[in-house]
């Protein structure tokens, strides 16, 4: 039964009209900011105010999680679209199915799981690329969970590399101490990897050019040069592809599709290649 205040308002509505506004990008703002009496970031500004819009201006993306995370706990799971209707009437999913974990940070995996009722998540600890946003170890991830029932497991093999790039990366995760631990190669022979060692950015580059030359003697080849940012493959690409005795391009968006036989891009868009 709904009361009614003065005979023709409802008591839910005059009882939320109590409530001060409030913006998640204030309270956040504040429990970064100078000023530890949260009783201030009650604000006064609507969430798409042009004060609210400014200071979304200044966030990163490092910031997304903590605000869905700010934003469930004043509001709770936000209500979900089912498909094909404008209702918002859902706030758990049946399952939610989450790839490359290992680049989410704790707190969007708590806000993923309050809105699901089962989760399966996939990843690689050593294939994490967002460092200082991702998950840094699968036990802390699995706190993220919770302790309801779980199943956890680890699949070894790998059929993506040959047995000698395998041990390769085998060797690099021991040496670092990474957390993600080292797969089972597939008995699939390839060519020894070569490790070179230069001491100057313009005897980097003669290397890379005197193998390119080598590997694309082979009219069917083709080469990846890894950098570790798009930043540095551009300016690779800058210094050297005049040198290249065949077209390259800069790969440095995963949209960008453009047909070549040398490819620049950074490490992090090789995934999968």
């Amino acid at each position: 039964m709904i009361r009614r205040v003065n005979g023709n308002q409802p008591f839910d509505t005059a009882f939320e009209r109590k409530w001060p506004r409030y913006s998640v990008l204030d309270l956040y703002r504040c429990l970064l900011g100078e000023r530890p009496d949260l009783r201030l970031s009650i604000a006064s500004v609507e969430p798409h105010s042009p004060q609210a819009q400014s200071a979304a201006l200044q966030l990163g993306l490092e910031d997304l999680a903590p605000l869905a995370f700010l934003r469930l706990l004043v509001d709770g799971p936000i209500p979900i679209r089912r498909p094909g209707t404008g209702d918002a009437n859902w706030s758990r999913l049946d399952h939610i199915v989450i790839d490359e974990v290992q680049d989410l940070s704790p707190l969007a995996l708590v806000v993923l799981r309050a809105h699901a009722e089962r989760l399966t998540v996939l990843g690689d600890m050593n294939q994490a690329i967002y460092a200082h946003r991702g998950s840094r170890s699968w036990q802390e991830i699995l706190e993220c969970l919770g302790n309801t029932a779980r199943q956890f497991y680890t699949l070894s093999p790998t059929y993506r590399s040959t047995q000698q790039i395998a041990e390769l990366a085998n060797h690099i995760v021991r040496a670092g101490g990474l957390d993600g631990g080292v797969c089972r190669s597939f008995p699939r022979s390839g060519t020894q990897p070569r490790l070179v060692q230069t001491t100057t950015p313009e005897r980097m580059h003669d290397a890379i050019i005197a193998f390119v030359n080598e590997v694309c003697s082979d009219e069917t080849a083709t080469v990846a040069i890894l950098t570790r940012t798009a930043v540095d493959a551009r300016s690779l690409t800058d210094s050297i592809a005049d040198g290249m005795p065949v077209p390259s391009t800069c790969i440095s968006d995963r949209r960008e599709t453009q047909e070549s036989r040398v490819y620049f891009m950074p490490a992090y868009l090789a995934k999968g290649i």
